[in-house]
């Protein structure tokens, strides 16, 4: 399967996001992606149902919304950051700093499966989220994305 860094585009990173609120951000997310589902409306309420279902706010301020849906076209993963936090129920009680969208059909259920994955392996701890966050560039974000995937290779092959 491809890095986690490979799944990220530009298009697809918004810094500083406006949202102060869990449903706000959930809006703002989806609305990065709108072009990639058929029927808008019927995804988002979608992913709002997946979310409450259960959190998918992490520890140390990473977030991971996502739903595998048919009105999704094609599986991608839009990114968004905000350096005061958003309390979104995390398992640690902190505020969310970090949050991935990872959206998907039937077709690419693999794919959202191994995003999952790498976004919680190499998006590990505190500190990554703290740099993560307040990355003033896309470009930036996702070379940072790059050299966390290099320590968990690193780790890896050590451990």
């Amino acid at each position: 399967m491809d890095k986690l860094s490979s799944y990220l585009s530009l298009d697809l990173i918004k810094l500083h996001l406006n949202a102060n609120t869990k449903e706000e951000m959930l809006k703002e997310m989806a609305l990065l992606v709108k072009d990639k589902v058929t029927n808008f409306d019927k995804f988002y309420e979608a992913l709002l149902d997946r979310e409450s279902a259960g959190s998918t706010a992490m520890e140390n301020g990473l977030c991971i919304p996502h739903t595998r849906n048919s009105y999704v076209k094609e599986f991608c993963i839009a990114v968004g950051t905000k350096e005061e936090g958003i309390d979104c129920s995390s398992i640690d009680g902190k505020k969310s700093t970090v949050f991935f969208l990872i959206i998907s059909n039937d077709k690419t259920k693999l794919e959202h499966l191994d995003a999952l994955v790498k976004i919680s392996r190499v998006v590990n701890d505190e500190i990554a989220t703290m740099v993560l966050s307040s990355t003033k560039s896309k470009e930036g974000f996702i070379e940072l994305i790059k050299k966390l995937e290099l320590r968990w290779q690193f780790y890896c092959h050590f451990f």
